[in-house]
């Protein structure tokens, strides 16, 4: 009978694991498309390395542009000539995007 109380107990605990990695997950997805793009260019200005993130930033430009067609088309404009940056350079250009946000 021990082994069937442990095995529930452990059943629980997963089931519990998981269901709050995706609760966390749905929250990361409550972002809006101006926070989502802030929070990439922050982490570009801070490091000057582009990463995978500047794709979900033109997600998020991508759906600004629905609100803010034409502020969404400037920083998309600017979001091109930053994947070609590294360094310095992109630390400049991000955080003169952050400015234009």
């Amino acid at each position: 009978m021990g082994y069937v109380r442990w095995l529930a107990v452990l059943s629980l605990v997963a089931f519990n694991a998981c269901d709050n990695s995706s609760s966390s997950s749905s929250r990361e997805n409550t972002l809006s498309p101006q926070e989502e793009v802030r929070s990439v260019l922050e982490g570009v200005a801070n490091s000057g390395q582009i990463d995978s993130g500047i794709i979900a930033a033109r997600n998020a430009l991508e759906k600004w542009r629905t609100t803010d067609a034409a502020k969404a088309e400037e920083l998309l404009k600017d979001l091109d000539a930053l994947e070609r940056l590294t360094g310095q350079a992109a630390k400049k250009k991000a955080s003169e995007m952050i400015g234009n946000l």
